[in-house]
C-alpha cells in the first residue's frame, strides 16, 4: 500500500498546535481530502462468482470530509458503481482516538451504494463498548456516473476530538455475518481530524 497524501480543497487549512509527539490535527472548519493511488485493490482469489470489474469496483479514489452547521459530510469516490452488481459494494470508515490526545469515545460510519437506505453510524461514546449513541438507518446519495458516495452524519454520533480516520471498501454483503469479502482497499488519513470539537 503506497503512502497517502492529504490534499486541501481549499487553500487553508486550520492547524491545531497539540503536545509534542502527535501528528499535527486538521480542524474542519474547511473541507480535507486524502487521496488513494488507483490499481491497489487487494484480490480475494479463493473467493469466486464476481468479474475482476466487479472486484475492482470499488478502488478508492478520494475521501473528502466537509464540515456542515449540524453534521460532517463523508463524500467517497469509488472507481465505479454499476447497475447491477450481484454483491453489494461497502465503505466503513473508522474513527480512532489519535495517539497522544483525550478525544472522547469511538466511532465507525457504514454504507453501501447497493442499500443506500440502511447506512448508519454509530459512537461507542466513552470508549468501554456500555454508552451508545446511534444513527441508523441514514440515506446515502449516490451520483452513479461518478462513482460518488455522499453521508452527512450527525455530530452528536461522532466523536468529540481528534482521530485518526481509516476507510476500508470492500465487495460483500452489507450488514450480514458473511466473512469472506471478495475484494477490499483501504485508505488512512496522514494526520489527525477533529470532526466534532468539545462544546
Amino acid at each position: 500500500m503506497q503512502t497517502r497524501t492529504l490534499v486541501p480543497l481549499l487553500l487553508a487549512l486550520v492547524v491545531l498546535c497539540v503536545p509534542a509527539g502527535t501528528a499535527s490535527a486538521r480542524v474542519v472548519p474547511t473541507p480535507v481530502t486524502a487521496k488513494d493511488p488507483a490499481g491497489d485493490v487487494r484480490i480475494y482469489q479463493k473467493a469466486t462468482g464476481l468479474t475482476r470489474a466487479q472486484r475492482v469496483s470499488v478502488d478508492l479514489r478520494r475521501v473528502t470530509i466537509t464540515p456542515r452547521s449540524r453534521s460532517v459530510r463523508f463524500t467517497v469516490r469509488i472507481k465505479a458503481v454499476p447497475r447491477r452488481m450481484p454483491v453489494d459494494q461497502m465503505v466503513f470508515l473508522a474513527l480512532a482516538p489519535a495517539s497522544g490526545s483525550n478525544p472522547t469515545g469511538r466511532g465507525e460510519v457504514g454504507f453501501s451504494p447497493q442499500k443506500p437506505r440502511l447506512s448508519y453510524a454509530a459512537l461507542d461514546s466513552d470508549g468501554t463498548g456500555t454508552a451508545w449513541e446511534s444513527c441508523d438507518p441514514m440515506r446515502l446519495k449516490v451520483r452513479r456516473g461518478a462513482g460518488e458516495l455522499r453521508l452527512d452524519v450527525p455530530l452528536r454520533c461522532l466523536p468529540v476530538g481528534e482521530v485518526r480516520v481509516k476507510v476500508t471498501s470492500l465487495t460483500g454483503y452489507f450488514r450480514s455475518d458473511a466473512a469472506r469479502p471478495w475484494s477490499r482497499d483501504r485508505l488512512r488519513f496522514p494526520a489527525p481530524v477533529v470532526l466534532r470539537e468539545a462544546s
